[in-house]
């Protein structure tokens, strides 16, 4: 299961300048339309869909917590079986007054030290894939110009980057997962619910085709 980290937006788990990674970004359009003599105005409001993207590396990907095992790193959000490269590809659409669904398309690399199933000592490298949305309320529009072109994706305390496998637990490290981001977009005043999530995996040991977390 990927982590999502999701408690706070304030700049919360691990994410700076703006650094030309945006797709598309669009604010709010407003139209006037003048109607006889009195001039009567009309304005209104219409909300765009964003864009941005945004490429991560070193991003812990965690497994279910019944396949932690001697290999698997303990975390503050699960056991970690190994890191991925990643880019993230980010949609945020209007859902509804104050609403917003930020979906997110992952595409990388899996570079592992332990089975995701078991837990065990285990290493390789293969493709990863995966789509997780949330529904975000927000009075205001997402701020794309506070998404960075590239994140670690973990960093201590002194802010230095983390990479899993170094150790026998990550707890206190700062992750900078889809929690982060959303806060970076929205900032800290801003509310969060999951939404479905799925991943996939090639070349997973014992496991013929391609290896899925779904939720």
């Amino acid at each position: 299961m990927r982590i999502r980290i999701i408690p706070v937006l304030a700049a919360a788990t691990a994410p700076a300048a703006l650094a030309g990674l945006l797709l598309g970004t669009a604010g709010q359009a407003s139209a006037a339309v003048t109607q006889g003599p009195a001039a009567a105005v009309l304005t209104a409001n219409v909300q765009h869909t964003y864009t941005g993207q945004i490429s991560q590396t070193g991003v812990p990907d965690t497994t279910f917590g019944g396949n932690a095992g001697p290999a698997t790193v303990s975390s503050d959000y699960g056991p970690v079986w190994a890191w991925d490269d990643i880019t993230r590809n980010i949609t945020v659409t209007p859902a509804g007054s104050g609403l917003w669904t930020v979906t997110f398309v992952e595409n990388g690399t899996y570079n592992a030290f332990a089975d995701p199933n078991s837990g065990l000592p285990w290493s390789n490298t293969g493709n990863m894939h995966g789509t997780v949305s949330y529904t975000v309320t927000s009075a205001t529009p997402p701020n794309m110009a506070n998404l960075p072109a590239s994140l670690p994706g973990m960093v201590d305390q002194s802010g230095n980057q983390v990479m899993p496998g170094t150790g026998s637990t990550l707890a206190g490290s700062t992750v900078h997962g889809h929690g982060y981001i959303i806060g970076l977009l929205f900032g800290s005043n801003a509310s969060v619910s999951g939404g479905p999530w799925s991943y996939h995996y090639t070349q997973i040991q014992d496991v013929p085709g391609t290896y899925k977390q779904v939720g």
